[in-house]
């Protein structure tokens, strides 16, 4: 929200937005309960879709942290978790 038009040129030069969460909370995604896990995800999922008109299909936890309640709402926005094999 803070630099629409950044993103907009990102997606403008064929690249891909995915959602990593609102807030980006590192220390304490991992012990979310479900409805703080939605709305961290939810938000997100929404912001990026309002500003480029089409939603992410792709999440990368923070941190690479995940739980029990991150499944299901990749589920329900059509996601695809998202992993790397090398830090940087």
């Amino acid at each position: 929200e803070q630099h629409p038009e950044l993103i907009r040129e990102i997606v403008r030069r064929g690249h891909q937005i995915g959602n990593h969460t609102w807030s980006h909370p590192q220390a304490s995604f991992w012990c979310h309960g479900p409805i703080r896990t939605y709305r961290e995800i939810a938000r997100c999922q929404s912001a990026i879709k309002a500003i480029t008109g089409a939603a992410p299909t792709v999440f990368r936890a923070p941190v690479g942290h995940s739980n029990l309640f991150v499944h299901p709402v990749l589920e329900k926005f059509g996601l695809r978790l998202a992993g790397w094999s090398s830090r940087g």
